[in-house]
């Protein structure tokens, strides 16, 4: 059998989780991305503001820079101190009733 396969021939897909950008964007409003000082994150729906909401934020290596929860938040969002990080891309993670969203966000 002639099968080998070279390594250039071989592509490593690594699946880290799922986004649903398009549910996250009828459940929340995230800006200004890039941020500077605050990350908003406004709710769009009655469940999420009356319900309970994680967010954590991760860097790109994996390490979970912020953990906190919030429980019937206002209409105007939750601001996420973020002015202390520096300057790249984050995982932001919102778990709430409704779900999981997964958004990148960047600070400058």
């Amino acid at each position: 059998v002639d099968a080998l396969v070279s390594a250039s021939e071989i592509t490593i897909v690594q699946i880290t989780g799922i986004s649903d950008r398009e549910g996250a964007e009828r459940m929340f409003r995230i800006y200004p991305n890039p941020a500077g000082d605050f990350l908003v994150i406004e709710p769009l729906n009655e469940p999420v503001l009356q319900g309970k909401i994680r967010i954590e934020l991760f860097a790109v290596t994996g390490q979970k820079l912020i953990d906190t929860g919030y429980r019937g938040i206002t209409e105007t969002g939750i601001e996420l101190d973020v002015h202390a990080l520096p300057a790249g891309s984050y995982h932001l993670r919102l778990t709430c009733g409704e779900g999981v969203y997964n958004e990148v966000v960047m600070v400058r």
